[in-house]
């Protein structure tokens, strides 16, 4: 009976991950137009190891591949649905996972007509050992650089909200939230 509920488990996983659409990180400026109810996400990942897959729940069943999980730094910004959207699943490898994120710090909303930036993902891993860290941390100030280096054309047609866990109104405070004409 336990190996029937357990290959009944994996089917399952099998069946909810391979549902999941594959999105890919916009490369250049001005390449994506939205759609009428879209937004852009903006997420950076840290990790010191490679990522195999990000599973993210909302309007649309999302999966970031290791294609933009790459060991160290890197941000991913895709056009989404506008809507609501959990963190539900890192996998590591094909048999390692973690998906234990029933916080609402893994909750997030995408904004229509918006950059809605939700934080740097940090994975942290010990070698040889099953010790994650794994936190999901506001660094505005250092996504803002990130979007004026590589997606200036996009900063002057979309304003840039925080919608990670928490509160903050840095982008309100510096006047790149809302009407963005004139700057």
């Amino acid at each position: 009976m336990k190996s029937l509920t357990l290959f009944a488990s994996i089917c399952l996983c099998l069946c909810i991950s391979s549902c999941a659409t594959k999105v890919t990180t916009i490369k250049n400026d001005g390449t994506v137009q939205l759609k009428q109810e879209e937004g852009y996400l903006l997420i950076a990942i840290k990790s010191n190891i490679n990522l195999n897959e990000i599973l993210i729940n909302g309007e649309k069943y999302i999966k970031l591949t290791a294609e933009d999980l790459r060991l160290g730094s890197s941000y991913i910004l895709v056009n989404l649905p506008a809507g609501d959207y959990t963190i539900d699943e890192i996998k590591l490898n094909r048999y390692i996972h973690i998906d234990d994120f029933e916080d609402d710090i893994w909750d997030f909303s995408v904004q229509k007509n918006t950059i809605s930036y939700v934080g740097h993902l940090d994975f942290q891993t010990r070698l040889f050992s099953n010790y994650s860290q794994i936190k999901l941390i506001n660094k505005s100030s250092i996504a803002l650089e990130y979007l004026e280096e590589e997606f200036p054309e996009m900063l002057t047609n979309y304003s840039v909200q925080y919608q990670g866990p928490g509160q903050d109104r840095f982008f309100d405070v510096i006047g790149v939230s809302g009407n963005l004409e004139g700057n």
